[in-house]
């Protein structure tokens, strides 16, 4: 019996900035809402390894964690992990309400207009403090487009069918018309 590819994906919790000290203590960024939550997700996978970490947070500075992990003893083995994401397993995060999503189930759903011709592909997830907004790389357009993530721009989410309807997207002030013309 093969595992699901929800059940196997890992989402991603945060990113290692680097070594603080010599004894290999790591500095994090955590994505999580409570950036300490992130200790409580168990081994966390690093990008691009086979490492698994168990990190145990030595304090707390602004948004930056400082960490200890019995994997990684010393600078060296510290700095090159500097730039790796961390990933927890999907089946150890919080269950989520209805009409949330986790950033990595978005990126890389198509964006389909009303009337279901393709737009473009969900490349990030970007907030900058008034909404989340996602990032879309257009079939025509060089630079990505922001669309509100809420119901009025994008009512219909389906992850499990890979995508999503934009509502407003034929408003032509937001977007040129020649965009919409190819399906």
């Amino acid at each position: 019996m093969s595992e699901s590819k929800d059940s196997m994906s890992g989402v991603c919790v945060g990113v290692i900035l680097g070594a603080h000290g010599v004894n290999g203590l790591l500095n994090i960024k955590s994505f999580c809402d409570i950036s300490i939550s992130i200790q409580e997700y168990g081994k966390l996978k690093v990008e691009g390894s086979s490492l698994n970490l168990n990190i145990k947070i030595i304090s707390k500075h602004k948004d930056v964690l400082r960490v200890s992990s019995c994997q990684i003893k010393d600078r060296e083995s510290a700095l090159k992990l500097k730039g790796k994401f961390l990933f927890a397993d999907r089946i150890k995060l919080p269950e989520l309400d209805q009409e949330e999503y986790y950033v990595s189930d978005l990126i890389g759903l198509t964006a389909k207009d009303t009337r279901n011709c393709t737009f473009g592909i969900i490349v990030d997830v970007q907030d900058y403090g008034a909404g989340s907004y996602l990032e879309i790389k257009s079939q025509k357009k060089a630079q990505p487009i922001l669309i509100p993530f809420d119901k009025r721009w994008v009512p219909i989410v389906s992850i499990s069918e890979g995508y999503i309807i934009l509502s407003k997207i034929s408003d032509e002030s937001f977007v040129e018309q020649s965009d919409l013309d190819y399906k």
